[in-house]
């Protein structure tokens, strides 16, 4: 009986020890099991990155590193050129964008240099990976199969698609007079963004040419919309805080709503049926994404902060950031605190498998963890 009460002890005291500035509030449903906690100086405002159970991080300085999963760090490689994308984890290697036009990959698992090519333009986005799917044969000859490719935009407005083992060009679309400031959003073979120009623009994935561009009105202005999908219907936030709801195929105006101030970061339901929507007096939305109209909704005392980081549906419930916290919304749109953390603002929140999270604070706190 003592020594079962002593393992008891033993392991309550290891959790604690994990979570210290990470606290679980009395009383609520959602509890999280912390899988791995790392403590940087910054993140510099780039996004860690979990693969196979490492966490991939890049900053400013030039730094690419690879923890494990116990926060210990496996590799670092201290790049000559300041990082501006988060890293690209596939197909066993990191690839990063630096801000003087190089793409740089290395091996995921030692860190090591694999490749490296320099575009002539400013890089303005991340990498986004697409399976290529067009006919182009590439010139130099591949080793594998891999038909792996990545998408990003740059201050010019050019989209590039490059096969990532080989860094060649499949593609280059210079619709866009102006900077791309959003990463691309890929939906099945096409590619989604927009630009300083206020459009919303989609081309086909398979060559780089133009379907359709899209805003209202002249004075319509998505150049920092970022976008999200369900496969037929794109949403996307205007600079004036309306939200627009067009058609992927045709690139037509399904509906808009304009009578709230919508903040810039929306979720989606797991069914695509519903979005969730947090507004500049407090207010947090279920609204219906084939006609947006509101369906519930929630005020709050507080307004929400200045982060805008995106909510997200997990078993049933709505998960949402404010502050230094995470809470939670039941199917009657009942809030519950999760946790509150003791290192700074939540900026990043974002469900990275099946069953673990990923969250950032902007001190530089990185945390895996599991909800329950």
């Amino acid at each position: 009986m003592k020594k079962t009460l002593l393992i008891i002890l033993f392991w309550a005291c290891f959790y604690t020890a994990g979570a210290q500035n990470l606290k679980n509030e009395p009383g609520t449903e959602a509890r999280v099991i912390i899988h791995t906690k790392i403590e940087l100086k910054s993140l510099r405002g780039v996004s860690p990155v979990l693969w196979e159970n490492n966490i991939y991080t890049s900053d400013s300085s030039g730094a690419v590193t690879c923890f494990d999963s116990t926060g210990h760090i496996v590799w670092r490689n201290n790049l000559p050129a300041e990082i501006i994308s988060e890293p690209l984890v596939t197909d066993g290697a990191v690839t990063v964008a630096t801000v003087n036009g190089e793409i740089i990959s290395l091996i995921a698992h030692t860190g090591e240099q694999l490749q490296s090519l320099g575009i002539d333009d400013s890089i303005s986005t991340n990498l986004t990976p697409i399976q290529y799917d067009g006919d182009k044969e590439l010139f130099l000859p591949k080793e594998s199969e891999s038909r792996t490719a990545i998408v990003f935009g740059t201050s010019s407005g050019a989209i590039y698609c490059l096969d990532l083992e080989t860094l060649q060009e499949y593609w280059r679309n210079n619709d866009l007079r102006g900077k791309i400031t959003q990463s691309p959003l890929i939906v099945k073979n096409k590619i989604l963004y927009t630009g300083s120009d206020g459009y919303l623009y989609s081309i086909d994935a398979r060559n780089g040419l133009l379907n359709w561009r899209w805003k209202e009105t002249e004075s319509t202005d998505f150049s920092e919309a970022k976008l999200i999908c369900d496969g037929k219907k794109v949403f996307v936030i205007s600079n004036d805080s309306q939200i627009y709801c067009i058609d992927l195929l045709l690139g037509k105006l399904l509906w808009k709503n304009d009578k709230f101030i919508i903040l810039p970061e929306i979720g989606q339901s797991e069914d695509g049926k519903n979005l969730f929507v947090k507004t500049g007096d407090k207010r947090f939305f279920l609204m219906s994404a084939s006609n947006g109209v509101v369906l519930r909704q929630l005020k709050r005392p507080d307004d929400f902060d200045s982060l805008h980081v995106p909510p997200l549906e997990y078993n049933g419930n709505i998960y949402f950031t404010d502050k230094n916290s995470i809470y939670s919304l039941d199917n009657k749109l009942n809030e519950g605190l999760v946790f509150s953390s003791d290192d700074g603002w939540i900026n990043i929140f974002r469900q990275v498998s099946e069953t673990k999270f990923l969250a950032t604070t902007v001190s530089g706190t990185i945390l895996i963890f599991g909800i329950r």
